[in-house]
């Protein structure tokens, strides 16, 4: 067992990446916002869902390898929407694809 501290040097996340075919054209997307309206933001990382993010651990990555396959082995695969652009909470530049949740049916409603 480790203990999450903040003092740790190492932080870990663990992403969902869309297919080629969308990430490409996410990216595409989040240049041009960069380009146009100087949004730099999501032209920093990859296209992606964030399960976890940001996680402070000492844990060495094949004990970490090993729990997030235990975590997620009763886990059957589902598909994500993309919902469009949308602007998040934190203001310009939180502007970015994003993900709706899964299979449909439990998908966020936009207002």
């Amino acid at each position: 067992m480790f203990a999450q501290t903040a003092a740790s040097p190492f932080r870990y996340g663990v992403f969902l990446r869309p297919d080629p075919r969308t990430c490409a054209l996410l990216t595409d997307l989040h240049l041009l916002l960069r380009q146009s309206y100087g949004l730099v933001s999501c032209a920093a990382y990859p296209p992606h869902a964030t399960l976890a993010g940001n996680v402070p651990t000492d844990a060495p990555e094949d004990e970490l390898a090993d729990r997030i396959g235990a975590a997620l082995s009763d886990t059957s695969a589902f598909t994500a929407y993309n919902t469009g652009i949308e602007k998040g909470g934190g203001g310009i530049g939180s502007i970015c694809g994003c993900m709706s949740a899964v299979g449909g049916s439990g998908a966020r409603k936009r207002p």
